[in-house]
């Protein structure tokens, strides 16, 4: 069950997670060597390419603002049914950042680069095999950073132990980036949602009367195990974005 609850995880999202860890700051917030201060991420030129997907009977919401001010929050919902069928939604907010941010003396300066933000988020991920069939329904979020040099690095949010009745869970994230901040071209905020019920029966297609012999053939029918049944459940809030430089 692991190994196909992981393999499903890493082939819907392939990803490179920076070290998560976190600093400390001066009292008076200032640059100075070996010190670090903390700025606010403004962003700005926010676009949405779209929902890509189907099979869902509600896509996922999110709305990507023309901006995101460091204390804004960028918020994405659904509140799909997944009941006997199948189908996956994915959406991104795509940004730049905006130019007083880089142009502050701490990020001319920095040495080291991390970006913080609090998450809040409820993410449904549940798995139930019985023999050849199963039912799946799985859901990540992350915020992506592209360099301009199209390297990426991604931060993820995903469920790792399936269960259908989880509660929100709120937490600080803070990850080191590998390049500094002038180098990022892009942040992109995605979340995916996806339901697969899958079934393997034997139907008989041709049978001949003397003697009795028909030919089997195998195939996928939704509604497997009919334990898809998701309503309501997925939420993802990023706010307070920062960013702790180091001197």
């Amino acid at each position: 069950m692991l190994k196909l609850r992981f393999a499903i995880l890493l082939s819907l999202c392939l990803l490179t997670c920076g070290p998560g860890f976190k600093d400390s700051t001066d009292a008076g917030g200032n640059p100075g060597e070996g010190r670090t201060t903390s700025i606010g991420l403004d962003l700005v030129e926010g676009t949405n390419p779209g929902n890509q997907g189907t099979g869902l009977t509600n896509n996922i919401q999110i709305t990507c603002t023309p901006s995101l001010s460091a204390g804004g929050t960028l918020k994405a919902t659904t509140e799909e049914t997944c009941t006997g069928g199948a189908g996956s939604s994915l959406v991104t907010c795509n940004y730049t950042i905006d130019p007083s941010v880089l142009s502050k003396d701490a990020a001319l300066n920095g040495k080291t680069f991390n970006l913080t933000y609090q998450e809040k988020k409820l993410l449904p991920f549940s798995v139930d095999v019985v023999g050849r069939d199963f039912d799946l329904i799985q859901s990540w979020a992350a915020v992506i950073i592209t360099y301009s040099d199209m390297t990426t690095q991604t931060f993820l949010s995903a469920e790792t132990t399936q269960s259908m009745t989880k509660t929100i869970q709120t937490a600080a994230r803070n990850f080191k980036l590998n390049q500094p901040i002038s180098k990022v071209s892009n942040v992109t905020f995605t979340a995916f949602l996806g339901c697969t019920s899958l079934k393997h029966t034997n139907l008989s297609s041709t049978c001949a009367n003397l003697p009795p012999k028909c030919d089997l053939v195998d195939r996928r029918l939704a509604d497997s195990n009919r334990r898809l049944n998701l309503v309501g459940t997925f939420s993802w809030e990023i706010s307070n974005l920062k960013l702790e430089i180091t001197q």
